[in-house]
């Protein structure tokens, strides 16, 4: 374990144990926190983030309760802790190991390094049929539709010939967001014009900042990258086809790892 205190191991790692969760009240406390948090907010937000908030505060409900009655072994004596990721799909707890672990001059974690995640328990988000999603936002299902088409509602997931969209998703806001996609093996069913696709296993894709109609998608696998540059209509045609094959991950869908 590395750390950047002149201090024995044992009282790093007790300030270490002070900072993050390593027991199930630790878990309960910080769960019930983000509730109150997303609570507060819904409080004063507008109508496009309030079906989303509604969504997170009945889901971390759920892995409240989830946690509460789950046996929870303490976090071993070593460099180990408890953190829970939300994310579109689920809520997970997970239990991790740490490598390294930066402390300010306050003596307070600043930043950290994982090696080991094992996920522990989570609850899965309800996925929404498109008019079911519509309805929520108080949109029109063929607003949500182009949405999809325009590679703008990224967790949608295709199901034989219908979208499914997670409940935790939030509606697209103006402006383009970089998108990093994902995949482990060759994708099947490809069109001869993304061919070259099966040479990578990422995809990461950013606006260029002087020209707003150009776009800039870096892929990689290993060692090997390549980049490629289009206009907008290439850009949705290329996210579209990556986020209707179920062999690709949006992986930029998470909204936060609390340790």
């Amino acid at each position: 374990m590395q750390y950047n205190l002149n201090v024995s191991e044992e009282t790093a790692l007790e300030l270490f144990h002070g900072q993050v969760m390593t027991e199930k009240a630790d878990v309960l406390t910080n769960v019930q926190w983000q509730i109150r948090s997303a609570q507060e907010e819904l409080e004063e937000a507008d109508l496009a983030r309030t079906a989303f908030l509604r969504a997170l505060i009945e889901m971390l409900g759920r892995f409240e309760k989830k946690i509460d009655k789950t046996p929870l072994f303490e976090a071993p004596k070593d460099w180990w802790a408890f953190s829970f990721e939300i994310a579109s799909t689920a809520i997970t707890l997970n239990l991790e190991h740490y490598t390294s672990a930066e402390f300010n001059a306050e003596r307070e974690i600043e930043d950290s390094e994982v090696d080991v995640t094992m996920p522990l328990l989570s609850v899965k988000a309800e996925m929404l049929t498109v008019e079911e999603f519509a309805s929520r936002n108080q949109v029109l299902p063929v607003t949500v539709r182009q949405w999809i088409r325009r590679g703008k509602l990224r967790t949608a997931v295709k199901m034989g010939a219908e979208w499914r969209i997670p409940e935790l998703t939030e509606i697209p806001m103006r402006g383009y967001r970089g998108a990093r996609y994902e995949w482990d093996d060759a994708l099947s069913g490809l069109n001869e014009e993304y061919a070259y696709i099966n040479d990578y296993r990422s995809a990461e894709f950013s606006q260029d900042e002087a020209d707003k109609n150009l776009y800039h998608i870096d892929f990689a696998y290993g060692d090997k990258t390549m980049r490629i540059n289009c206009n907008t209509k290439g850009r949705e045609q290329l996210e579209l086809m990556l986020i209707s094959n179920p062999m690709v991950s949006y992986v930029s869908d998470s909204f936060g790892i609390f340790a």
